[in-house]
């Protein structure tokens, strides 16, 4: 059961395989009379930064302090669709094909290297009414970067992006979803919200077509952010076919794909504290396909599973 976004702060954590939860195989309907889902319905990653988040009213308003956007508050069922990475010249007119045929909406945050060598598609986006969005000069990983050398690529990427398309860049995510407090002044102090998500297909895996699609609705709620990928590596059939399973199942479910702008139209922003660097972001967007412990009534076995040994203790048979 899908329920409204989370009104509490939270914070990226690194998540251990054995705190995870399994992934059901049903893919879930966005259902705007629902409250609260329970701890059963969230994803796994989500529910284990919710337990380690800011508690009361100081969590709070550090989050609207220093928060990064990754939805709204509301019980529709609508959420913003984003594509990272591109452009891309056979992934993304691909794209926006599929876009078109189905009356969607969609933010691109864009690496501005592959704007300038395709500046054809990037027009198209503009076009066809969708958001273009900031990823970075190219896609590097910020948190590794002085001060000096993240401020002038941020800046630097958002004046060459803005001169392309003619227009204000108002969004920006970082690469790898990678952040610290630095980076993340610098964001804002250019101008741009910075945006992560709360849904992925974890379409950077080769997994069964359909298991991404299960993810991704797994862990949408009302009011959130689903992040795709349109760059590389050349897959213009996967990611189309990806793309309109994804598309379909909103529809069967009553969703409605907006862009990051429209979204943030339709309630009360959802910051959360989002400083991460590369292993804590990786293991995170990997935790909703860590193997399940099976149910079973063996309370030896389940503990057997888990007790793995201490550092300095004594050695076990």
């Amino acid at each position: 059961m899908a329920g409204k976004v989370s009104e509490q702060p939270l914070v990226s954590v690194v998540i251990p395989a054995h705190q995870t939860q399994g992934v059901e195989r049903g893919l879930l309907r966005a259902d705007p009379s629902a409250g609260d889902a329970s701890a059963g319905d969230r994803s796994a990653g989500t529910e284990a930064m919710r337990r380690n988040a800011p508690a009361g009213v100081a969590g709070t308003a550090l989050a609207r302090l220093a928060g990064s956007v990754h939805g709204v508050r509301t019980h529709d069922p609508v959420f913003a669709l984003t594509f990272d990475d591109g452009p891309h010249r056979l992934n993304t007119p691909r794209i926006l094909t599929i876009l078109a045929d189905r009356g969607a909406r969609a933010t691109f945050f864009v690496i501005v290297r592959n704007a300038i060598g395709l500046p054809g598609v990037v027009a198209d986006i503009v076009a066809a009414g969708h958001e273009v969005a900031l990823h970075g000069q190219d896609h590097v990983d910020l948190t590794r970067c002085s001060p000096r050398a993240a401020a002038a690529m941020i800046r630097g990427a958002r004046d060459r992006l803005e001169q392309l398309i003619g227009r204000r860049v108002r969004y920006f995510r970082p690469p790898y979803g990678t952040q610290s407090l630095v980076s993340y002044i610098i964001a804002r102090g250019s101008g741009m919200e910075v945006v992560g998500w709360s849904s992925s297909p974890r379409d950077f895996l080769d997994l069964d077509l359909d298991r991404h699609v299960v993810v991704a609705f797994e862990e949408l709620e009302p009011g959130g952010i689903m992040l795709v990928h349109d760059g590389a590596p050349s897959a213009p059939g996967r990611r189309g076919w990806l793309l309109g399973r994804l598309l379909e199942e909103a529809g069967r479910g009553g969703w409605t794909a907006l862009t990051v702008g429209a979204l943030l139209q339709q309630g009360e922003p959802v910051r959360r504290l989002w400083f991460q660097r590369r292993a804590e972001a990786v293991l995170g967007e990997l935790a909703p396909l860590y193997l399940a412990e099976e149910p079973t009534s063996d309370v030896a076995a389940s503990q057997n599973l888990t007790s793995q040994g201490r550092c300095g203790g004594p050695a076990t048979a």
